[in-house]
């Protein structure tokens, strides 16, 4: 007597998508952790992509900014209402993870900043690329040595 299953085609499926729901955890995670160094380097220490100073505010938007409770401090950091800092996150791309914001209004502000001081600002770093790719191996090891 001979059984015809098609086991083989349903465990295959099920490989499949336990595999696209761990790529995609780890996708994300290895985003969440390149966030935190993005976030740093852009609202905190007030550099583009290329890890440089992204630019000075002017002497007259000091004053808006005291206004704002933001630190007394010329160097640009993008940061006013804190809504764009807060906003941009780990967020799905379409095809799986990626960093950006939830709204319009904070793309067109990224925008904006960017082609006011004609640089880069939200895009990794050598530096952040290199740990995102660091962490890919990692895993990639990790997966087949076990």
């Amino acid at each position: 007597m001979t059984i015809n299953t098609n086991i083989q085609q349903v465990f295959g499926g099920i490989a499949k998508q336990l595999q696209s729901a761990m790529l995609d955890k780890v996708d994300r995670a290895l985003y969440s952790s390149l966030l935190g160094e993005i976030k740093d380097r852009i609202f905190e220490k007030g550099k583009d992509s290329n890890d440089s100073a992204i630019g000075n505010y002017s002497k007259p938007y000091m004053k808006t900014r005291l206004k704002w409770n933001q630190p007394n401090d010329r160097k640009v950091i993008i940061a006013l209402t804190n809504e764009l800092q807060n906003d941009f996150k780990v967020v799905p791309d379409g095809k799986g993870w990626g960093l950006g914001t939830t709204n319009e209004l904070n793309y067109a502000k990224i925008k904006f900043v960017e082609n006011t001081y004609k640089r880069k600002i939200f895009e990794p770093t050598e530096k952040e690329q290199k740990m995102f790719v660091d962490g890919v191996q990692l895993y990639v090891n990790n997966q087949l040595n076990g």
